[in-house]
């Protein structure tokens, strides 16, 4: 009897997961992709229950034109039809597959060459955009030194704890996508930043990054700097950041606290994050649609415009193949920190030391 489209489909994603070692970021993508082509399969056969053996290229090669009369990016159609082949590549091999991957054929993409990145005075101002004398905005600014520092991917960064880095060496090491690890480094302004926030910070939570909005807002209120009892702001008008302690006589707060004692609700979202990004953005009137991804960009874009090679880049962003990173340059040929040392920011530093 033939599996129901819906089953395969779980044990797909937990294929990819588990054994090809893809990010659940991945596996989502590739579920959501599948679930939407199940549908549009009900719909089309008229069934409600759909099994693998109804897959066949006459289906496929109509969902596409259905991709495409959806006036869809020709990236997405490219990836809709990758997932589907991949899927089919994973039913030949448990013995359900009815398809030949190869017979499917892809919607035409060419990807595009140009890459989107802030230039020296853009970022300048980017990084600088918080107002740092709050606790949000000295997270803020920490965040973003530490996304141009490393050219993290934002999923990377939002899965970080506050012991994944180590100040004292300056680097720390990340799994990213197929399950590869990877050394990344920390800029002086990175450790600068990252250290203020979490000195800043009156609590034990696990998450490097927490938010400060929401139904749990009211545990943090940033309050005036006081001198005396009857003082109100300091000259300068800072604040320090009190982390209220659960009230004894509120049971529900205690058991909140003891249901989640690492502060995982706290912690910042990928979406949270892509949604500040583009708030400093259009504070300083950046004209480019700015994405934690251009963050990425003009980390690498900033190494190699001072000199890093290819391949060194490569490995900072952690690219399978070389070929990815081609979308930005060529150049020459340091030891991987060395190279992060002496060209990454180089710039900043000459700013300070004028």
């Amino acid at each position: 009897m033939s599996t129901t489209f819906a089953e395969s489909i779980l044990k797909f994603t937990e294929h990819v997961q588990i054994e090809r070692g893809l990010s659940s970021a991945t596996a989502d993508k590739y579920d959501y992709r599948l679930n939407r082509f199940m549908q549009w399969m009900q719909h089309h056969l008229e069934k409600q229950v759909i099994h693998t053996k109804d897959i066949d290229l006459d289906v496929i090669r109509k969902f596409r034109i259905f991709l495409s009369n959806k006036d869809l990016k020709e990236s997405t159609q490219y990836n809709y039809l990758v997932t589907i082949r991949s899927f089919l590549k994973y039913l030949v091999r448990t013995g359900e597959g009815i398809v030949e991957p190869e017979k499917v054929v892809l919607a035409k993409y060419s990807p595009s060459q140009s890459v989107k990145f802030l230039n020296r005075d853009q970022l300048k101002d980017f990084l600088e955009a918080p107002d740092t004398r709050i606790i949000a905005g000295l997270r803020d600014r920490a965040l973003l030194e530490l996304l141009f520092s490393t050219g993290l991917r934002v999923s990377e960064l939002a899965r970080l704890n506050r012991n994944d880095i180590n100040f004292k060496i300056r680097e720390f090491s990340i799994v990213g996508k197929g399950g590869r690890r990877r050394v990344v480094f920390l800029s002086d302004e990175a450790v600068e930043w990252v250290s203020k926030y979490l000195d800043r910070r009156d609590d034990t939570y696990v998450p490097l990054f927490l938010h400060y909005s929401g139904p749990h807002a009211s545990k943090w209120v940033d309050k005036p700097d006081v001198t005396t009892k009857n003082a109100s702001t300091s000259s300068k008008g800072s604040k320090t950041l009190e982390k209220k302690k659960p009230d004894q006589g509120h049971l529900g707060e205690v058991e909140e606290f003891l249901e989640d004692p690492d502060g995982e609700r706290f912690r910042l979202s990928v979406r949270s994050i892509q949604r500040l990004v583009k708030k400093y953005a259009k504070k300083v009137g950046v004209a480019v649609d700015v994405t934690p991804h251009v963050l990425r960009h003009s980390f690498a874009t900033d190494l190699l415009q001072a000199g890093a090679d290819l391949r060194t880049v490569q490995e900072s962003l952690g690219h399978k193949n070389v070929s990815t990173t081609q979308i930005y340059t060529h150049i020459t040929n340091p030891q991987l920190k060395k190279a992060h040392e002496q060209f990454h920011g180089s710039w900043r530093k000459r700013t300070k030391e004028n």
